[in-house]
């Protein structure tokens, strides 16, 4: 899912003595390059390679699609793993499902393209008219995920969701109030050799509610943070933290700093 640190790794390597001019020159070609999807995911959520638009920084990562008519995301973390004695190493653990529904655009057809250069994805879905364009990417060294929905034409109703897989080696547990959601995971039960617990909380900005309705030229920004015990050991806090200082500025900030990761890094 961090398919533009992966490309950086590849080239520099090689290439010891590349200037800013030379990077530059390599943004660009890849900046002609994208990922175009014309129609719905239908190998997405997979055990295995998910045909639906990857956004990730290494860190946190992402996939998107289509679930029972919500506009749906797939969040992974990459130190998120657990293993028993008798799994020989284990393997990686989902961390959380974000889904955006609307009665406007249950049946809506589904757009993406992949900015491989700029790291991030765009969709558009739209249905009689209404049309929202998601903006969505994770930003450079952050433990975040950010997504615009802006309504482009027409008007949507919009309802925000922040759940988990099940899985039987897992304790769950979800809160919710005004505009946010919070969830937890925990694999740290007797058998675990390797143990991992995270939370991700998601808030909505500037609604009061997770739910609300956007008409042509508005928009919503939708935060999510996520850290593990691996990160800290007070990574309730650090959520916590990360959602309480996000605001308008710091939004630009990111983005803007995640804009400029070929020349800082």
């Amino acid at each position: 899912m961090g398919s533009l640190v992966k490309l950086k790794r590849a080239i520099l390597p090689f290439h010891p003595l590349l200037t800013g001019g030379s990077l530059m020159k390599i943004y660009e070609v890849v900046k002609r390059i994208r990922g175009v999807f014309l129609s719905t995911p239908k190998n997405t959520p997979t055990k295995g390679v998910p045909d639906g638009p990857l956004i990730g920084n290494g860190d946190m990562g992402a996939v998107w699609g289509i679930h029972q008519n919500e506009l749906t995301c797939w969040i992974g973390k990459n130190d998120m793993w657990s293993a028993k004695p008798h799994q020989c190493g284990g393997g990686v653990k989902s961390l959380a499902v974000m889904s955006l529904a609307s009665n406007a655009l249950s049946k809506g057809t589904f757009r993406a393209q992949q900015h491989l250069a700029e790291a991030y994805i765009e969709i558009e879905w739209a249905h009689n008219g209404n049309n929202l364009r998601i903006r969505c990417y994770a930003p450079y060294k952050q433990s975040l995920l950010i997504t615009r929905v802006s309504c482009i034409s027409g008007q949507a109703d919009l309802r925000l969701n922040l759940s988990t897989l099940e899985d039987p080696d897992a304790k769950r547990i979800r809160t919710a109030w005004e505009n946010n959601i919070i969830i937890e995971k925990h694999y740290a039960n007797d058998s675990m050799e390797w143990t991992t617990s995270a939370v991700a909380g998601l808030r909505v900005y500037e609604w009061s509610d997770i739910a609300g309705v956007l008409s042509a030229g508005e928009y919503v920004d939708i935060v999510l943070a996520a850290y593990t015990n691996h990160d800290t050991t007070a990574y309730r806090v650090a959520v916590q933290k990360a959602l309480d200082q996000i605001n308008e500025k710091k939004l630009d900030e990111y983005w803007q700093q995640h804009l400029s990761w070929w020349t800082d890094f």
